[in-house]
C-alpha cells in the first residue's frame, strides 16, 4: 500500500485478469499481483471466477464463405481458424507475507470448457443496438469446437466430445519483492509455472517462468496501477502449424476511484503481445474492463465486464469476472 494511506482510504487494487485470448486456455500469460497490505504473517486467500464466452474465428478463402455453405466440405486456406466455446476458470491462490518485503504465493488454476451457455444472450444482445454478429449466428449453439487450416491444406479440428470437461491448469509459485514503499510503491515478482495442466493441446509442455514490475500511485481518491511483464515457455510444441510464440510480453494499467470507504470505480486494460506466429493471431490481445470492487466483513468482492478492443479476431466477444478476496494470518504487534 502506498504510504499515508490506511486500509480504508487506500487502494482496493486491480483486477486479477490475464489477457483472454487463445492464451487463457492453450497458453496463459500469468495476471499481475498488486500487494494492498503488507502486514508480517498476514494471509490472503483470493478465489477468481471467470465466465468467457469464446468466438474468435477468421475466414481465409478463394471465393467468399457464404451462409449455405458446409463449414466441413468448404475449402478453406491457410489462416483460417475457429474458437468456439465457453470457459469457467477457477482460479485458487494463496498470498502470505513474509516480511515487510517478501510476499510469497501459489497459484492452483481449474478450468471447464463447455458449449455457448452465452451464446443466444450476446447474439440477442448485438441484435438489439444492430452490432456485427461476425458469422456467430451462422454456427448451432451450445456446442464447442476449435479449428484451423494448416499450411499443406489439412485441417486441424477438435469436436464438442474432444473439448467439454473439467482440467486441471498450470500450477505455480511466485515471489514479490517490495522496491520502493513511499508513492508510488514498486514491485518485482517472479513466477514459475509447471505444466501439469490436463488440457494439454498445443501447450508447450515446459516449465513457464514470468518476470513482472508493478508501481501503484495515490492522488486523493485516485489511484493508478501499472504493470509491465515478460513470460518464456520452456518447451516447444512444433506438432502444428498455429506455431505458438515461446517469449511473450504483457502490459496493465488501472485507474482506480474510490467512491466510498468500501467501494472501488475501476477501468482496467490489458495488453498482450501476440499469440501464435499464425495470421490474425500474430496481433497483440487488447482488452478493457470496467469493476467493481466492494470491501466486505472478510475481505474483498469483485465484479468486472470484459471487452475486446482493435482485433476483434483473437479475443472473446465478452467476458465476466467474478472474484474474492478472504484475508487472515496475525495482526501487527501494537
Amino acid at each position: 500500500m502506498t504510504a499515508g494511506l490506511t486500509a480504508e482510504s487506500g487502494p482496493l487494487g486491480p483486477l486479477n485478469l490475464t489477457a483472454l485470448g487463445p492464451s487463457e486456455v492453450f497458453r496463459e500469460v500469468p495476471f499481475f499481483q498488486f500487494p494492498m497490505d503488507r502486514t508480517p504473517g498476514r494471509t490472503e486467500v483470493l478465489v477468481d471466477v471467470d465466465w468467457i464466452n469464446y468466438w474468435i474465428w477468421h475466414v481465409k478463402s478463394e471465393r467468399p464463405f457464404m451462409r449455405a455453405d458446409d463449414p466441413a466440405a468448404f475449402p478453406f486456406e491457410y489462416g483460417t481458424f475457429l474458437l468456439d466455446m465457453e470457459v469457467q476458470m477457477l482460479t485458487l491462490q494463496v498470498q502470505h507475507q513474509a516480511t515487510p518485503r517478501l510476499r510469497l504465493d501459489g497459484t492452483l488454476p481449474i478450468l471447464a470448457v463447455s458449449g455457448g451457455i452465452l451464446d443466444g444472450f450476446i447474439e440477442d444482445f448485438h441484435s438489439t443496438f444492430h452490432l456485427d454478429q461476425h458469422r456467430r449466428n451462422w454456427w448451432s449453439r451450445g456446442a464447442a469446437a476449435f479449428f484451423f487450416v494448416q499450411r499443406d491444406g489439412s485441417r486441424f479440428e477438435m469436436t464438442d466430445r474432444d473439448l467439454q470437461g473439467t482440467y486441471l491448469g498450470d500450477v505455480s509459485a511466485g515471489a514479490a519483492c517490495l522496491l520502493h514503499e513511499r508513492n508510488p510503491a514498486a514491485d518485482l515478482r517472479v513466477e514459475v509455472g509447471a505444466p501439469t495442466s490436463t488440457l494439454d493441446v498445443l501447450k508447450s509442455g515446459g516449465i513457464r517462468t514470468t518476470l513482472q514490475s508493478t508501481l501503484t500511485w495515490g492522488l486523493g481518491r485516485w489511484f493508478g496501477h501499472h504493470a509491465l511483464g515478460y513470460t518464456w515457455f520452456g518447451g516447444a510444441n512444433d506438432a502444428y502449424d498455429l506455431e505458438p510464440y515461446r517469449h511473450r510480453w504483457s502490459s496493465l494499467h488501472t485507474f482506480e476511484f474510490r467512491l466510498s470507504a468500501e467501494i472501488s470505480l475501476l477501468l482496467q486494460g490489458i495488453w498482450a503481445s501476440p499469440f501464435a506466429r499464425y495470421p490474425r493471431l500474430d496481433d497483440p490481445v487488447v482488452e478493457i474492463t470496467l469493476g467493481m470492487k466492494k470491501r466486505i466483513r472478510a475481505g474483498v468482492l469483485v465484479i468486472g465486464f470484459v471487452e475486446n478492443l482493435f482485433y476483434y479476431d483473437n479475443s472473446p466477444d465478452l467476458s465476466l469476472h467474478i472474484a474474492a478476496r478472504i484475508a487472515g494470518g496475525r495482526s501487527p504487534a501494537r
